[in-house]
């Protein structure tokens, strides 16, 4: 009948728990065909921005909406030398990112013992991926898990640092490769903490680390890792990825992802460091490690073949939540609450996802999210973000808000698919089950789904055993270095101050959850967590030699071990089992030790029959209880009576043996008739002798300068009086005993002790220090009854036993035993005189009214912080402690920044100046002194030179060349005026739509003289084409423009006008074909027999964002006026198409959008651009043909090929070269080259001689300038 009855209750069980899990897990199945391998989800690391650097200013910013949203930190890159509104090719669309808060440079050496050198040249997401995996660790409470087989696998996207190194081939070096290359990230975690599992970096595009989150969780269910780190990187370090995107029109111009909303646009670009540590539910249960949610099942699979590799697949989205559900094992979707979506914000990716949930999940509908416009697309890391706020989400039981969402996309089937996206915190649905999907895909179309359920789900919440009230528990930290343990003293007791965890949870944490480092601290409290003790140090190098001192009588006071015994079962048990060997004795006592103890109101602390075993057993109970914690000694000594415990200390003897020898000692002594005197001298055993008399001795040497003295009453007093008299300062205090221990009363009663303890103990080795022969092994006395007769009746030679240990014993580390202290200064000069081979430290147990347990937990916490090993898990806990997820995070250095750039890589990423359309970028290898550029020019990038045609060819125009060359000086002086002189045209460059053209712009400093520069440069302007160079260019330029000939004044208009359209139409039938952006001259006029010509220009940029000082449109607009005066304004004169080959002169400055311009033929031929303010002229352009000077030539044509610069004084020849103008001759004169040599005059000296002769040629106080290539 017994038998049914457990059969019946059995079965009734089974059904109850089958109800139960059906209830908590929904619709889990396990089936052959489930695949999938619960993991717990034990620790969360992360970086995120907004200044995230943990979980629960993750939640903070979640509910409270906030959009981490900011400006490119300059740090990363000059986000002004790349900006483009429109996004032209080689610029960013967007100034603003989802960036990390902190300075990436910077890194904590010393914790990682890793050399400067190589920090520098490490990839910043290495460096910080350390710092989150650490985090991660610690957060669940893993110690000793380095050196374990433990996986990792990263997912990465971006090769920012490998792409910043490459900018400089030749400044690579040893180690290059593992500090920078991205395959690396997983490697360095695990090199650096020794993790024996696999270890991979995921590189799938966005969808990295939850893929990388599958990997661990199939290596992890084949059993190839017992746990694993997965983690997610993204950092923006240079903007070649971030161009890239721009120019694939993937980035939002505004920098913002708005999911799901009508006005979603593209994504922006986040930076993330996600860490989370996995490992199988039934051993995180197993191992009592937070849970801070179970993944249930992942899935990986691609789209397949699209229209592009990079479209997405609602299809394949949708098999893919489905296949992670069938191998979870789950059957009902319906009863998932929440789906955190990829969400990136872009217009495709948002409608697909949106179909593919749709499809997955029915017509129940299900509330859709994403955390990417909170923080934007940290790409490779966005899906463990994802993941994390998800389990967040379970956590809290709530949904925190969708942002930047108020107009539902209309592509996205909302009502009929029963999807919403909150728009404020929601409560979990009551009837959905606590579980979130979370989605992640990649650009090269590789996806990825993960399951994840709440941790309540599967485990409940123990009922826990009620902490001590009133008790006081111990708090450790440790760290690396002394400023870290200072911060992390300083968190700690923030952390107790403020938090609403129960106090023995965080001591829990801090001393059983956490590895233990050198450097190490303590903070003990109450059981409501405020601060009491602290303490922080760095532990010895060596480890330290426990030392065992056990004080005598004179310490003892009323409730002295009352709190021990109610809060330490070790210690209750002790003083029972010493109790039950006091009642075995023949003459058991009539009262108990744990009651006397425990009595804070007896009057037993004057009765020796008392003080002695009491004393006696409060020691043993330190000793079992320290025991229990693995604080053992390496040696003992013991003062007086101290001596019994110390024995028992060291394993001579037992508890029971040491009870009887104290008892003994209290019953006899309390015996004697003869009342005596005790009185403690500052003076040392020689000076004390003198003051000695007859019937008063030396009992205890304390230290070199500390004697006792006992025994008559009136013979102590006399010794006192003679101090008095003959040493007034000395210091003499009568000690409050009616007993002279140690002295001659003590023969009275040695004989019957020594016989009654026969009786009851043995032979036992000796104690390594007595302080009755005052000698160390070897040689010591055996313990035996004639010892601790000996002991009651010696003198206590403290001080030498004290030394002798000292000389053999370094690092030592003296815990004092007793209810209070009563040996610390006595060591302290023992320490002070006897010079021991390292600094002793002394540590006391208990303190009167301090506290008991508080005052054992700040003896604890000094020994921890002096590095001997401690048991911390049994010194606060109760069994049924939780791990704290919350705990402040290590407090990392950053005195040092680490980053290592070469000059290239600084150029790339910081110039002043984005990219030009013509002018390009500057090569990075070329120096500041000759600077250059380079392009690769497109006429799709700048189609407005398809309007420049000579013969039907496109051909580059000279003014593009005037143009680059200014905008390079502007680059290099940061002057936008600039002149340009003797301008060659070696080379036309003939464009073709689709064929790039490779474009390299040479300065280099023009020579005054063998040795030094002028301010100007000679140029070079070439190109590559098929493998093959061509120069195009070659002339000077200097910044600043020279003073207007006053002979070029404004013109009234000539009488004959001529009709733009038909000009234009005119030049278009003899090969000059103007497009509309070169079709500019308007108002025309022109006088055929002054070689006047007038005309407007309207300036246009053309949608150009690059900067002109004036448009190369403009300036060739003002070389076609030449055109005009050469053909006075009629078409049929024009002999043939072309464009200037050489331009001597032509300077550019500031203008309007409205300019007036004009050729005349005045002291020189010239063009001059006005810009008509008030009625005045002002010159902004200058321009005149180039003349060649043939040897034995005549130069013919007149003054007109003469520039004649107008100068408010002459500068001699030194001031002109310096301003780097080239030659100007006048053309009657007859320079020949037969002539100079005959002569023996140079061609210059020549010219100049020719000058001087016609003085015509120079008009007022004009000069001529002239200057030498």
């Amino acid at each position: 009948m017994d038998f049914i009855v457990v059969i019946v209750r059995l079965i009734s069980y089974l059904v109850a728990l089958y109800q139960f899990l059906r209830t908590k897990l929904g619709s889990l199945r396990v089936t052959e065909t489930t695949t999938s391998c619960p993991l717990a989800i034990v620790g969360i690391g992360l970086r995120l921005p907004g200044g995230v650097k943990n979980d629960s200013e993750f939640w903070d910013l979640l509910v409270n909406k906030r959009c981490a949203r900011k400006e490119l930190p300059a740090d990363r890159y000059n986000i002004d030398g790349f900006d483009s509104e429109s996004g032209q090719r080689g610029s960013v669309r967007c100034k603003y990112a989802y960036c990390l808060d902190e300075d990436i440079s910077q890194f904590d050496a010393e914790f990682f013992n890793i050399s400067p050198v190589e920090l520098a040249r490490m990839d910043p997401q290495q460096r910080l991926l350390l710092k989150v995996v650490w985090e991660c660790m610690e957060s669940g409470g893993q110690v000793a898990w380095q050196g374990k087989d433990i996986g990792c696998f990263v997912g990465v996207s971006g090769e920012d640092w490998l792409d910043m190194t490459r900018k400089d081939y030749q400044n690579l070096g040893q180690g290059r490769v593992g500090d920078t290359g991205d395959f690396a990230i997983a490697n360095r975690v695990s090199y650096q903490y020794d993790l024996r599992g696999p270890s991979c970096t995921v590189r799938t595009a966005c969808s990295s680390s939850l893929v990388g989150l599958h990997m661990a969780q199939r290596a992890i269910a084949t059993g190839r890792c017992s746990s694993a780190i997965v983690a997610g990187t993204s950092l923006l370090l240079t903007p070649t990825y971030t161009i890239a995107m721009t120019e694939e029109r993937a980035l939002s111009p505004d920098g913002k992802c708005k999911t799901f909303d009508a006005s979603a646009d593209g994504y922006a670009r986040g930076e993330a460091i996600n860490a989370i540590y996995v490992k199988k539910l039934e051993d995180a249960i197993r191992d009592n490690d937070p849970i801070r949610g179970v993944i249930r099942g992942t899935s990986t699979n691609s789209d397949g073949k699209t229209t592009g590799l990079s479209t997405p697949s609602a299809e394949a989205q949708a098999e893919l939540i489905l296949k992670a559900y069938e191998q979870a094992g789950i059957s009902d979707l319906s009863q998932t609450a929440y789906i955190e979506a990829h969400g990136t914000g872009t217009t495709i990716g948002d409608r697909t996802e949106a179909a593919g949930i749709a499809k997955a999940f029915g017509q129940k509908g299900i509330i859709l999210g994403a955390v990417k416009p909170n923080l934007g697309h940290s790409e490779a890391a966005s899906g463990l973000t994802g993941l994390i706020k998800a389990v967040l989400a379970l956590e809290h039981r709530q949904i925190p808000p969708n942002i930047h969402f108020s107009t539902p996309n209309p592509g996205i089937p909302f009502e009929e698919a029963r999807l919403k996206v909150p728009t404020k915190t929601l409560t979990w649905p009551v009837n959905r089950m606590e579980r979130v999907s979370v989605n992640s895909f990649g650009i090269g179309a590789v996806n990825a789904h993960a399951i994840v359920e709440s941790a309540s789900s599967y485990v409940r919440t123990p009922k826990r055993n009620k902490a001590s009230k009133g008790r006081s528990y111990l708090h450790v930290f440790s760290a690396d270095s002394t400023e870290s343990l200072k911060a992390r003293l300083d968190s700690t007791k923030e952390y107790l101050a403020t938090s609403r965890v129960p106090t023995i949870d965080i001591a829990y944490t801090l001393c059983n959850r956490r590895d233990h480092m050198v450097y190490r601290g303590f903070v003990t409290s109450d059981d409501g967590g405020q601060p009491a003790v602290s303490d922080a140090r760095r532990s010895p190098t060596k480890h330290p030699s426990l030392v065992f001192v056990f004080n005598g009588q004179g310490a003892q006071w009323a409730g002295m071990a009352a709190e021990l015994l109610q809060i330490f079962p070790s210690f209750r048990s002790s003083i029972r089992r010493m109790d039950l060997a006091l009642m075995a004795l023949d003459d058991p006592p009539s009262w108990t030790i744990i009651d006397t103890l425990a009595n804070t109101a007896g009057c037993w602390t004057s009765k020796a029959e008392f003080v002695q075993p009491l004393c006696t057993a409060l020691q043993i109970g330190l000793v079992d209880v320290l025991a229990e914690w693995n604080i053992r000694p390496a040696t003992v000594v013991g003062h007086s009576s101290g001596e019994i415990a110390a024995a028992y200390a060291m394993g001579s003897l037992t508890a029971e043996e040491a009870i009887t020898i104290a008892f003994y000692h209290g019953k006899l002594v309390s015996s004697l008739p003869v009342r005596g005197a005790m009185a403690a001298i500052g003076l040392n055993a020689q000076e004390a002798e003198e003051f000695l008399v007859e019937g008063a001795v030396i009992t205890c040497e304390n230290s070199p300068q500390s004697v006792t003295i006992s025994g008559d009453v009136d013979m102590v007093e006399a010794v006192a009086e003679k101090i008095k008299l003959s040493r007034p300062d000395t210091f003499y205090r009568r000690l409050r005993f009616n007993i002279a221990y140690h002295s001659h009363h003590m023969k009275a009663i040695g004989g019957a002790y020594r016989t009654i303890l026969t009786k009851y103990i043995g032979t036992y080795p000796p104690l390594p220090y007595s302080t009755v022969s005052a000698n160390s092994q070897p040689g010591p006395p055996q313990l035996d009854a004639v010892y601790w007769q000996n002991n009651l009746e010696s003198p206590v030679r403290f001080s030498s036993a004290v030394q002798s240990l000292l000389k053999d014993t370094g690092n030592a580390v003296f815990l004092e035993l007793g209810p209070h202290s009563t040996l610390a200064g006595p060591l302290r000069r023992i320490f002070s005189t006897s010079r021991p081979q390292s600094s002793p430290v002394h540590v006391s147990t208990l303190a009167r009214r301090k506290g008991l347990v508080s005052s054992l937990m700040v003896a604890v916490g000094h020994l921890y912080t002096l590095g001997v090993d401690v048991n911390l898990g049994l010194v606060n806990g109760t069994g049924d402690e939780t791990v704290l997820t919350d705990l402040p995070l290590y407090p990392w250095q950053k005195r040092t920044a680490y980053r290592e750039e070469s000059r290239a890589t600084k150029r790339r990423n910081f110039g002043k100046f984005p990219h030009h359309e013509l002018l390009g970028s500057p090569v990075l290898e070329a120096s500041d002194l000759e600077p250059a550029w380079r392009n690769i020019l497109r006429l799709e990038d700048v189609p407005w030179l398809k309007d420049h045609r000579v013969g039907g060819d496109i051909v580059f125009p000279d003014a593009e060349y005037v143009a680059m060359v200014g905008e390079a000086m502007r680059r290099i002086t940061g002057i936008p005026e600039y002149t340009v002189h003797q301008l060659h045209i070696n080379n036309a460059l003939l464009l073709q739509a689709g064929t790039p053209v490779e474009l390299i712009t040479n300065l280099r400093p023009a020579r005054t003289t063998s040795v030094s520069d002028s301010a100007a440069y000679g140029f070079t302007i070439s190109s590559l084409t098929n493998e093959h160079w061509t120069k195009h260019c070659t002339g000077l330029v200097r910044s600043g423009i020279g003073a207007r000939n006053p002979d070029c004044c404004l013109l009234d208009p000539s009488p004959r006008r001529i009709d733009s359209i038909v000009w234009y139409r005119a030049l278009s039938t003899r090969g000059l074909t103007y497009g509309p952006t070169f079709h500019g001259l308007d108002d025309i006029t022109v006088d055929p027999v002054g070689e006047n010509a007038i005309a407007t220009v309207n300036g246009n940029s053309h949608g150009s964002e690059s900067f002109y000082h004036i448009h190369p449109t403009v300036i060739d607009q003002g070389l076609q006026l030449k055109i005009l005066v050469k053909c006075g304004g009629k078409p049929r004169k024009i002999e043939r198409p072309g464009v200037p080959k050489t331009i001597t002169k032509i300077q550019i400055a500031r203008v309007g959008k409205a300019l007036r311009i004009q050729m005349q033929s005045c002291t020189f031929s010239s063009l001059d651009m006005r810009e008509r303010v008030d009625g005045l002229a002002a010159v902004k352009m200058k321009w005149a043909p180039y003349v060649n000077l043939v040897a034995g030539t005549e130069c013919s044509g007149g003054i007109a090929d003469l520039l004649v610069g107008q100068m408010s004084k002459t500068r001699g020849l030194n001031g002109l070269a310096k301003d780097g103008i080239g030659v100007s001759m006048h053309r009657n004169l007859n320079v020949s080259r037969e002539n100079a040599l005959d002569s023996g005059d140079s061609p210059l000296k020549q010219f100049l001689n020719t000058v001087a002769a016609n003085p015509h040629v120079l008009r007022g106080d004009s000069s001529l300038e002239i200057v030498t290539n």
